[in-house]
């Protein structure tokens, strides 16, 4: 998967910004809206949760900026395409989540 990622981007996103911290931080802002917007308890812990696990993206992030031998524009092209491609996994992941969540809703 690495080889298809170097072929066809610019610069090759770090994983763990694009697979799990930048959804993760999506996802919990989507469900952190969505628990005050019902009030429900349940949901936000499910926020705080991704709230936490969204931490690693962006410490990678930070991560991606002290590395002094590496090119600014190179990093800011990495960080960029994570967040682009964590933003389309984190969209799709909350599209998911709700979808099963309202289904679930009208069966019960």
């Amino acid at each position: 998967m690495s080889s298809l990622k170097e072929q066809f981007l610019y610069v090759r996103p770090r994983t763990k910004e694009f697979l799990l911290g930048h959804p993760a931080l999506l996802f919990g802002l989507f469900a952190w809206a969505q628990a005050e917007k019902e009030g429900s308890q349940k949901l936000k812990s499910l926020a705080i949760v991704a709230l936490s696990v969204a931490a690693i993206g962006q410490t990678s992030v930070v991560n991606t900026m002290c590395h002094l031998h590496t090119p600014l524009e190179i990093g800011l092209s990495r960080i960029a395409m994570g967040l682009i491609m964590g933003g389309v996994f984190g969209v799709a992941a909350w599209f998911v989540y709700a979808t099963i969540r309202n289904g679930l809703k009208k069966n019960v």
